[in-house]
């Protein structure tokens, strides 16, 4: 009887978990290796915690949708020198500006927050080796 308990609330765990598209392995892990485009800034935007997981986030950049972030997941883009936003929405909007370089690679790490009515979010810049150690332990999100 406890088995089948626990085997249900298992099943309704990951049932309830938001998720994204995500890309192929091999994909993941050349984004893993953080070289740099010579030619282009690269940010990876990641949100690495499991709190929140049923919570899809949108993410935009300089006003394009990228799509959302699930947990354990992340985004690799590569931008032209100069002045960027990248802007997460739930409950509320929030955004971090960064002025990047080419051949350069940024982290911004998104939160799930407690909100008054639902999720919330906040987003920063973090510093290239802790971004590198949490993007390893999430997920490329697939795009277009």
């Amino acid at each position: 009887m406890k088995k089948s308990i626990f085997v249900t609330l298992v099943v309704m765990i990951i049932a309830g978990c938001a998720t994204v598209p995500t890309a192929p392995p091999g994909l993941d892990m050349e984004a893993k290796s953080f070289v740099a485009n010579p030619d282009k800034a690269t940010i990876y935007i990641y949100r690495d915690e499991l709190f929140g997981a049923a919570i899809g986030m949108n993410i935009m950049l300089d006003g394009v949708y990228l799509g959302r972030t699930a947990a354990k997941t992340y985004f690799r883009v590569e931008v032209d020198a100069g002045n960027h936003t990248v802007q997460s929405f739930a409950e509320n909007t929030v955004e971090v500006s960064l002025t990047v370089e080419i051949g350069k690679i940024y982290f911004v790490r998104q939160e799930v927050k407690m909100g008054f009515i639902s999720a919330r979010s906040d987003i920063y810049l973090v510093e290239n080796v802790e971004g590198q150690e949490a993007v390893k332990e999430c997920k490329l999100i697939a795009t277009n």
